[in-house]
């Protein structure tokens, strides 16, 4: 098993996390610490990586995680002392998340295929706090589920890196910019249709894209981008606004990159144009890839795709999506799968 702590300065405390791992039950195979002041030594046997300039708790993790792929590891804080059982008790089930009861973010086990899934913690979060709770809420999204582990013998000293730092106010001050941050960013996703969220959700699961566009991206009432965390993302939409990051008409848009996965949320019912984008996915997506499509089916009631509420008459396309109609759009990939549950129609479409 390898650990991986982040550290800023704080020797003392990393001193102290360090013994109390050695002195467990289980000794990891690998050490490995972040030094983001650069000036940590020790005679444990320790790999210090040291960045070129202090990273985010985030980044950190972030690194970290990428410096022991493909395995799975244990993230502990320096603040942290791991009572004799801590390491064995948190990886004793390889494929579930474990985190030490009562804060289980301060000392957690994340197996390798929850990266895969959830991506990266979310590196705006800076310089810490909520990125844990980012993570928990994307982890959630998925199903995945997170065990807490007895934490018999383990303490946590809360801000314990942060505090006696100089610019602990500053710090303090970035952490409830961090709040709003994660506020605005999971209103918005709850918000969606909650059926197509979950549907594309579960799809997410099963696939393992490296590189996603969106069309139809403009965030009306929710997105879809937090399920592809970390991973390469452009929102395109013929209108700007929230989540679009190419103004560009969905039917004749080509990415720099060729996306190995395509998703068109709630927007195919919005455009007489709906073949046309449907055939231009085909046409831009790497051969393997998938398109994900949920759109209004029969039953559903018209509604406005400039806001989501009632529709403007004379302003704006508008028809419910038949399986039949998607079945002809979608013609030209390799295999189709559609699943009807009135009234909407969801499909994955696969090149």
């Amino acid at each position: 098993m390898q650990v991986v702590i982040p550290t800023l300065n704080r020797y003392d405390l990393l001193n102290r996390c360090l013994a109390s791992i050695f002195d467990g039950t289980v000794c990891p195979s690998r050490v490995l610490v972040i030094d983001n002041g650069g000036s940590f030594s020790t005679a444990r046997s320790v790999e210090v990586v040291r960045p070129a300039s202090p990273l985010s708790v985030a980044a950190s993790w972030n690194l970290g995680h990428r410096l022991i792929t493909p395995d799975s590891g244990i993230y502990i804080n320096d603040d942290v002392v791991v009572g004799p059982q801590a390491i064995a008790e948190l990886s004793r089930e390889p494929e579930t998340p474990a985190g030490l009861l009562a804060d289980v973010w301060a000392c957690f086990y994340m197996p390798e295929f929850v990266w895969q899934i959830v991506g990266e913690f979310d590196e705006r979060f800076c310089p810490a706090y909520y990125e844990d709770v980012d993570y928990a809420a994307r982890m959630q999204t998925f199903g995945i589920p997170f065990r807490e582990v007895d934490s018999v013998g383990s303490s946590h000293e809360k801000n314990g890196t942060i505090k006696g730092m100089a610019d602990s106010a500053d710090i303090f001050a970035a952490i409830d910019c961090n709040r709003i941050l994660f506020q605005a960013k999971w209103e918005r996703s709850t918000k969606m249709h909650p059926e197509a969220f979950d549907f594309v959700s579960r799809i997410r699961t099963e696939i393992k894209p490296t590189s996603v566009v969106e069309i139809g991206s403009r965030d009306v009432n929710g997105s879809v981008r937090p399920l592809f965390e970390g991973l390469p993302y452009v929102g395109v939409d013929a209108v700007a606004g929230p989540g679009v990051d190419v103004v560009a008409n969905g039917r004749g848009y080509r990415p720099e990159l060729t996306p190995d996965c395509i998703v068109c949320c709630e927007c195919l019912e919005h455009t007489p144009f709906a073949q046309e984008i449907c055939v231009n996915a085909f046409e831009i997506l790497a051969p393997g890839g998938v398109l994900i499509l949920t759109a209004a089916g029969e039953g559903r009631a018209a509604h406005s795709g400039i806001d989501g509420h009632l529709l403007r008459p004379g302003e704006e396309f508008y028809r419910n999506v038949t399986e039949t109609m998607l079945r002809e759009w979608l013609s030209p990939f390799h295999r189709v799968t559609i699943t009807l549950r009135p009234p909407d129609i969801y499909a994955v479409a696969w090149r």
